[in-house]
């Protein structure tokens, strides 16, 4: 799945559970009709992590991703930089899933 398969903008981040050097899957509430203001649970996976970064700082309130920037990385790997309304947060992984409710990835 590519980033431009994943409507980004206004995901809720619930929970992120960390597998190191195995996934990072971001529990979020997800606009699935943004224009109705509907969301549901969603889990998006990230395999094959080589980094996770967070670059955010202090916030009230939840944090929600605001856009998503893909690009190639070496030897097979993609990076994605999230922007959220705290910061960004960086990932490099090799493949990304999107699926339904908060599941343990």
């Amino acid at each position: 799945m590519k980033a431009d398969d994943v409507f980004w903008h206004d995901c809720v981040i619930v929970r992120v559970v960390e597998r190191p050097t195995e996934s990072v899957a971001f529990h979020v509430d997800y606009p699935e009709d943004w224009e109705n203001d509907r969301y549901v649970e969603k889990t998006i996976v990230f395999r094959d992590v080589f980094s996770y970064q967070i670059h955010e700082g202090p916030f009230d309130g939840p944090i929600t991703i605001l856009s998503a920037t893909e690009s190639a990385g070496h030897n097979g790997s993609r990076s994605i930089r999230l922007d959220t309304n705290a910061g960004f947060r960086e990932l490099r992984f090799k493949t990304l899933e999107l699926v339904g409710g908060h599941v343990a990835a």
